[in-house]
């Protein structure tokens, strides 16, 4: 049987064979009843997909009237106790059928936003969907309704999970930005600054969730570098090794960089990343890398580029910079006079601001 169906479906899609197009129809339609469940409906989800789509493109009314029957009775009994996911996207797929009257979708995304309440994944497709139905049933103020129960679900999830742990933190501080979004989107711009507030509230405890680790590094063999480096020469050549010291890289060599680390260990950046300040602010979310192809948003890439030219500065900075200036503090009691040449014939320096 799904042999018939998968040639059938290339016979239709490549040669639009009427005749094949109708023994498909039967053909996944049969499969998707003897294989569909209530619990596990991952496979036979693509099996009425193609039913619904080929019936409807070939206008096999008896076809497309005898699913839909089945998805009416499913849709009113089969919702709250069934697989929610599976549910949503069937849903989706008959909300996309041209002239389906979708306020049917209703009352089953109302018995899964119901059932649902600790799910957060499952109440957010479900009101969004709920919003696109009452807005091609052309009811603004429902939608719009149904646009702020969002965000105050938002909110409340995010109070619940908030003490958590740093994990529950970070996702209440994105629900809370999510729900504000919907508030100023949808006309509840009062709402929208009650939520800022208690949005930087949060932000500024997330430090105090975060669990602090300590890294020890052997930097002895920097020290003896530096000795070697350093040793003999006077403060005017210790300043300018420390310039030596100074190495910009390349962009195409940071892009390498990030792109090897990408490939090493593909699973850390399915989700992107959150960078947070001092003060536990989100001052960037970078968006994850295209895994079949790391550099294809340039902007992306751009984005984890500067990310790793400025990681790699700290360490240069707390590991080298640091030690080397220590060195120069500890060999030499430095005054005013000695950093002149630093300003001496400086082109970038106008003339008579060279001590300002």
């Amino acid at each position: 049987m799904t042999l018939r169906a998968l040639i059938a479906d290339i016979l239709w899609t490549n040669k639009k064979d009427f005749n094949a197009s109708k023994v498909a129809v039967d053909a996944y339609w049969k499969l998707f009843v003897l294989w569909y469940k209530d619990d596990d409906n991952v496979g036979t989800l693509d099996m009425i997909r193609r039913a619904v789509c080929i019936s409807a493109q070939t206008k096999q009314t008896t076809n497309y009237e005898k699913i839909q029957k089945w998805f009416n009775f499913f849709v009113e009994n089969g919702v709250a106790s069934g697989n929610v996911f599976f549910a949503i996207r069937v849903m989706e797929l008959f909300f996309e059928q041209k002239n389906f009257d979708v306020s049917v979708l209703l009352p089953a995304l109302d018995k899964i936003i119901f059932f649902n309440q600790e799910d957060v994944v499952k109440i957010e497709q479900a009101y969004k969907l709920k919003t696109k139905c009452l807005f091609k049933l052309k009811r603004k103020e429902e939608a719009i309704k149904s646009n702020i129960l969002l965000a105050d679900y938002y909110l409340n999830y995010a109070e619940k999970i908030l003490n958590n742990d740093i994990k529950g933190a970070l996702s209440a501080e994105n629900f809370y930005q999510e729900g504000i979004m919907l508030y100023r989107n949808n006309g509840e711009t009062g709402k929208a600054e009650i939520a800022h507030k208690r949005l930087v509230e949060i932000q500024k405890e997330i430090p105090k969730t975060m669990v602090s680790f300590s890294v020890k590094l052997d930097i002895k063999g920097v020290i003896d570098n530096i000795k070697v480096n350093m040793e003999g020469l006077d403060f005017e050549e210790c300043v300018i090794r420390l310039t030596q010291m100074l190495v910009f890289e390349k962009q195409e060599e940071i892009k390498k960089s990030v792109i090897e680390e990408f490939e090493d260990n593909h699973i850390t950046h399915l989700f992107g990343k959150n960078l947070i300040n001092a003060q536990g602010q989100t001052v960037l979310a970078l968006p994850p890398l295209d895994i079949q192809n790391p550099d294809k948003d340039s902007r992306i890439m751009e984005l984890y580029m500067f990310q790793k030219a400025l990681e790699k500065q700290k360490t240069i900075g707390d590991i080298w910079m640091k030690n080397v200036l220590e060195y120069i503090k500890e060999k030499f009691i430095i005054e005013k006079p000695m950093v002149d040449f630093l300003v001496k014939d400086n082109p970038i320096i106008p003339n008579g601001r060279e001590h300002m």
